[in-house]
């Protein structure tokens, strides 16, 4: 079937061809409007991660630090637990000889 001689059917195809095209227009605006907030999206994505990293890194230093104190505090405990068992020691023979010093008077 043949539309060169019916102007009604070129009207028709041509007032398709224009919805087609404008269709179109609004898809690839709407593309262009996606592509747009998926980059900024990933500039976000990426600024965030950059700050998570930094968070991450500042508590492994904290966390590294910590474990020190708790370190050292657990030697100072370990030396005064060491000193405490010496002093018990030292008491108890002291009480002993005082013991035997009251037992003698």
């Amino acid at each position: 079937m043949s539309t060169q001689g019916n102007p009604t059917e070129e009207v028709e195809l041509a007032e398709r061809l224009v919805k087609i095209e404008s269709s179109i227009e609004r898809v690839g605006s709407r593309i262009d409007s996606a592509v747009v907030a998926l980059r900024a999206d990933i500039t976000h994505y990426f600024a965030t991660l950059q700050d998570h990293e930094t968070r991450v890194r500042s508590l492994e230093q904290e966390q590294t630090r910590h474990c020190g104190h708790i370190k050292a505090h657990a030697e100072k405990l370990s030396s005064l637990s060491a000193r405490v068992n010496a002093w018990g020691s030292t008491n108890t023979i002291g009480a002993i000889v005082a013991g035997v010093i009251a037992w003698f008077k």
